[in-house]
């Protein structure tokens, strides 16, 4: 985590080379944006706002994916790649499990790649190259471990999703409050109280139409707020 989030700053500082920051991420994309301000702060700058995405805090021995992520076997992965990549277009694969686990993963990433270019979600002749690549990333942020030690000066807006998704389960972390108050356990890596906005559509249909609108406004307002600031 700590490398990717430098190579990540690397990027930003071409843009942006100093602060104060704005940093964001959709699930696995939130550590990486709360890993990124720990660098710049520990850098000296100023970071104004973590914003989390339906995302956990991380915590020491725990990844992102539910049910014991490490004993997944690749057709369950497949799965549920398809199952994110499709969820809130309107569009079925038609894959089932028994299908894809009588397959080597080779073939079953072939079968995959061949149905997501079928129904529009991949180019066609994306070929197995591309949708190996997806597959090896989505199982890498689905198991990484990280534990990140407080840093100060860090304020968390955690921006949750209304609905249940039964793959993205995080309510074995929360505080024991209602949704709209619960904090995932970013409360102990926040300087600040975390601000909660429950946003409209689950854990991936919150980042699709029309629920987005929900989640952009939110947004806005909390820059708006930095900026008057």
């Amino acid at each position: 985590m700590e490398e990717l989030a430098s190579s990540y700053l690397d990027c930003l500082r071409e843009v942006q080379p100093h602060g104060p920051y704005l940093l964001g991420g959709h699930c696995f994309g939130g550590w990486v944006a709360y890993e990124m301000g720990r660098q710049l702060v520990a850098a000296g700058e100023t970071v104004e706002w973590i914003f989390v995405l339906d995302a956990p805090a991380p915590r020491r021995t725990e990844s992102l994916s539910c049910g014991g992520s490490a004993q997944i076997d690749d057709a369950l992965w497949l799965m549920r790649l398809g199952r994110a990549l499709t969820e809130g277009t309107g569009v079925e694969l038609g894959l089932n499990f028994e299908q894809l686990s009588s397959l080597p993963l080779e073939e079953g990433l072939a079968r995959l790649g061949e149905r997501l270019e079928e129904v529009g979600v991949l180019p066609l002749n994306s070929g197995v190259q591309q949708i190996g690549g997806l597959f090896r990333v989505f199982v890498a942020n689905g198991t990484a471990v990280y534990d990140p030690s407080p840093e100060g000066h860090l304020r968390v807006a955690l921006l949750r999703a209304g609905q249940f998704h039964p793959e993205y389960d995080y309510s074995p972390v929360d505080d024991q409050v209602e949704i709209s108050a619960s904090t995932l356990g970013w409360q102990k890596l926040s300087e600040t109280a975390v601000a909660v906005r429950v946003v409209h559509g689950n854990h991936i249909t919150m980042l699709c139409e029309p629920n987005v609108v929900t989640l952009a406004t939110s947004l806005r307002e909390f820059v708006s707020t930095s900026q008057e600031q």
